[in-house]
């Protein structure tokens, strides 16, 4: 309840409270998991919402169920729900509102009724577990314990990727709690280790190491791939070991480091060990390691300081933040940009105003950006484009900044377009990029400015799909009018362009069937394109028999196997449910760890939607 009075303030919001609860209970439980859809006035008052489109953002689920707050009650209706996509952080907040008992009472009903197919998905277990984290206290209670132990268990080889990585910051959050937790999961890594040295050579002997030496492989690099779910297990068991150690004093965080990152595949661990730490917002490690790596002038070290704090508020190293901002490297300066807006606004918004007059668009680009995302959209809008004269280059920088309030206008797209065109081909993840997305892709004149743009230089188009990348929407008829009838000639020319306007089209079509089918027939009539029209499948996200049916001849063609697993990946969202080709995707987890995972994901996304219908 004090993170909803902090997150649910209508400052942050722009929402009465009456009226949040219910428009984040139904975003929660939506049995599609769909994105928030809103009028654009209120997405863009909306401070804890990140844009999508027109009328569409998306919130992250936990945030999500906490603002939903008095909405959801641990009931009936939220039970016939609790297999919704994002339903299993709104049943932990629920089930955090009870009295003890019945808390623990319901936790253990949630074990008990198995999802579906439980024995190899787990859902109802991970569900359980996450009210458990959320109520750390009923954790060695009766019937919650059997959980926990439960949990540990999925912490193995034969867990898919997906199913690993799930587990993880469930069990991370009760080890913080619960001691036992983090000793089982510190053997894990150990014996898993140790595992991975006796399968790659021979074991511990001189002999067998010599034999595994001589040994015939089958496939380059076949030692790794013999033990990559070995790694992916001591990656899940870092992870976790990161998270629970906010518990940890100075002294117990080193041993705990050093046992982590010790041995063979030590250094690689340090990514998800700080994956861990950044979950559990332990500021004290986190400060000391940021402040070491800042330390150098190397840009390496620095960069992945600077990607740490723009993760969490280390107030303790604002001052080398700052500093940051202003290196002579302006990849630093973009990602001490983003360090630097999770600083207090005392601090933060100063000087990230004072980057709008880096002599780089780029780095404008971001620092406006990351202004708008503190509130200060007034700020953006008093920078006025300059006269005919300008110097160096002030127009593509006040461009830049003027792009991040969705100013459309011609004087603010077309220097960003210009240096989008360039820097597109060796940098999709520029600044720019972001910037002119945000200028077309947030509002419907920008959407109809975007189709102007392709009708009158078609080379734009690979870079106006770029921009416009992301989450599948539902634009409004009228909104999605002027786009559709730029990109359907192209689609119908049948070139390389078309898949391209076929993308672009199908991001703002979700749902619509007439599209699907056109989709579908496309798929027989032109070959070479199948991974485009598959993608372009999954972005409208209809199923039908005719789908799954070329979907499943694709998964059933193992000759080209990277074929068949892009289809698996689109399964979850195209075939329909009762569709036999699920069979062959359940065939997928038994070639392999990425096949697995794959398979894994598909079966999810199937289940979590098919217990909704």
């Amino acid at each position: 309840m004090e993170l909803f009075d902090l997150l649910g303030a209508p400052e942050l919001t722009g929402l009465p409270v009456a009226e949040l609860g219910p428009r984040m209970a139904a975003y929660v439980l939506d049995p599609s998991g769909r994105p928030l859809r809103g009028d654009p006035p209120w997405l863009e008052r909306c401070l804890v919402a990140t844009p999508l489109a027109p009328g569409w953002a998306t919130i992250a689920d936990d945030i999500a169920a906490i603002l939903a707050g008095g909405a959801l009650a641990y009931d009936d209706r939220l039970l016939s729900r609790r297999f919704a996509p994002r339903a299993d952080e709104a049943i932990a907040a629920a089930t955090f509102a009870l009295e003890p008992d019945a808390a623990r009472r319901a936790i253990i009903d949630l074990a008990r009724n198995a999802g579906p197919d439980e024995g190899l998905l787990h859902l109802a277990l991970l569900q359980a577990g996450l009210a458990v984290a959320w109520r750390p206290d009923l954790a060695e209670t009766d019937g919650a314990a059997e959980i926990i132990d439960k949990l540990l268990a999925l912490v193995d080889r034969k867990s898919p990727r997906p199913l690993l990585d799930a587990v993880g910051p469930i069990i991370g959050a009760i080890a913080v709690e619960v001691p036992r937790v983090g000793d089982a999961v510190m053997k894990k890594l150990l014996d898993t280790r140790e595992q991975m040295t006796d399968r790659r050579y021979g074991g511990d002997s001189f002999l067998g190491e010599f034999h595994a030496l001589d040994r015939e492989r089958k496939m380059p690099d076949e030692d790794y791939y013999v033990t990559l779910p070995d790694r992916h297990v001591v990656e899940a068991c870092a992870k976790i070991l990161g998270r629970a150690a906010e518990a940890l004093d100075r002294d117990g965080f080193v041993a705990l480091q050093r046992a982590v990152l010790d041995g063979e595949v030590g250094e690689s661990l340090m990514p998800h060990l700080v994956g861990g730490l950044i979950s559990a917002a332990a500021i004290g490690p986190l400060g000391q390691l940021v402040a070491y790596l800042m330390s150098t002038r190397d840009a390496e070290p620095r960069a992945l300081a600077l990607d740490i704090a723009a993760q969490i508020p280390l107030d303790e190293i604002s001052g080398s933040v700052i500093d940051a901002l202003s290196d002579d490297r302006r990849e630093l300066r973009i990602k001490a940009i983003g360090a630097a807006k999770m600083l207090t606004r005392e601090v933060s918004v100063p000087a990230l105003l004072a980057r709008l007059d880096d002599p780089e668009p780029a780095v404008c680009a971001a620092a406006a950006q990351a202004l708008v995302d503190l509130g200060q959209r007034a700020a953006i809008d008093l920078r006025r484009m300059p006269g005919e004269i300008s110097i160096g280059r002030s127009r593509e920088r006040a461009a830049a900044a003027r792009a991040a309030i969705g100013d459309t206008s011609g004087p603010v797209v077309a220097p960003l377009l210009a240096i989008a065109l360039e820097e597109a081909e060796h940098d999709s993840d520029s600044p720019i990029v972001d910037a002119l997305g945000a200028a077309l892709g947030r509002t419907s004149e920008g959407i109809s400015l975007a189709a102007e743009i392709i009708a009158e230089l078609p080379d734009a188009l690979p870079v106006i799909a770029l921009v416009l990348t992301g989450e599948s929407v539902s634009l409004d008829e009228e909104i999605r009018a002027p786009l559709e009838r730029v990109l359907d000639p192209l689609i119908a020319s049948g070139e390389d362009m078309g898949m391209v306007a076929l993308l672009l089209l199908s991001r703002y079509s979700l749902g619509d069937s007439a599209l699907h089918d056109r989709i579908v027939a496309l798929a027989a009539e032109r070959e070479g394109y199948a991974g485009q029209l598959l993608e372009a499948l999954a972005n409208v996200g209809c199923r039908s028999a005719a789908a799954g049916s070329l979907v499943a001849g694709i998964i059933a063609d193992r000759e080209h196997l990277a074929g068949a697993l892009t289809a698996a990946a689109i399964a979850g969202v195209v075939m329909p449910f009762d569709h036999p080709g699920w069979e062959e995707i359940r065939d997928l987890l038994g070639l392999g760890t990425v096949a697995s995972a794959i398979a894994h994901q598909a079966l999810v996304s199937r289940a979590r939607v098919r217990a909704n219908e």
